[in-house]
């Protein structure tokens, strides 16, 4: 059956169609899942005017919240973006492997060397006092993009965007690549 398709479509719109799926379901796994949370939360527990807090409480909450809709709606956009992320680096595996347990535990293996490196190398930064650069280097961390509504400065907004993207198409491009230099075409 997938000889058909590539016949058709071509073998670059074949996997490309993969790379936009295996993103898209991603990015939209993690974003039903804040959903779903964000709506239990709405519903389950009672809101913050029925607690009594004082003044600073209160300051803490709402600093980043100004406008619930808004807030909501770049929580959404960052869960699918960490999402596509996440699994961005799942088709690099995919493009050497079937097996489903190499596909799922070695991106999560991925992140985790990635989150402490960054870590080391943002302490290390912060030690020798180079606060510009650790600030850039932990805006690169894998869970930053869920940082998007809290972030202050749009500085750092971009930059978040810039390396995910980034990275989404770097991990894209390879898949795409290695799949072409495949003999098997991927069967």
């Amino acid at each position: 059956m997938k000889r058909f398709v590539i016949t058709r479509t071509g073998v670059t719109k074949y996997y490309l169609s993969k790379v936009v799926s295996v993103l898209f379901c991603g990015g939209l796994i993690a974003c039903l899942g804040y959903a779903f949370y964000g709506l239990a939360v709405r519903f389950l527990f009672p809101s913050l005017s029925s607690y009594d807090l004082d003044y600073k409480t209160m300051e803490l909450i709402f600093v980043t919240n100004k406008n619930e809709l808004t807030s909501v709606i770049t929580l959404l956009v960052s869960a699918f973006l960490y999402g596509a992320e996440s699994v961005a680096l799942s088709l690099i595996i995919f493009s050497f492997s079937y097996d489903p347990y190499l596909i799922t535990c070695i991106p999560f293996i991925l992140i985790y060397t990635w989150q402490t490196s960054l870590q080391k190398i943002t302490k290390n930064l912060i030690d020798k006092e180079r606060f510009d650069i650790a600030n850039v280097v932990y805006d690169m961390y894998p869970s930053s993009v869920m940082s998007l509504n809290v972030t202050a400065t749009s500085k750092d907004i971009k930059i978040i965007i810039i390396f995910t993207m980034a990275l989404i198409v770097f991990c894209s491009f390879f898949y795409i690549t290695v799949m072409h230099c495949r003999t098997d075409k991927g069967e």
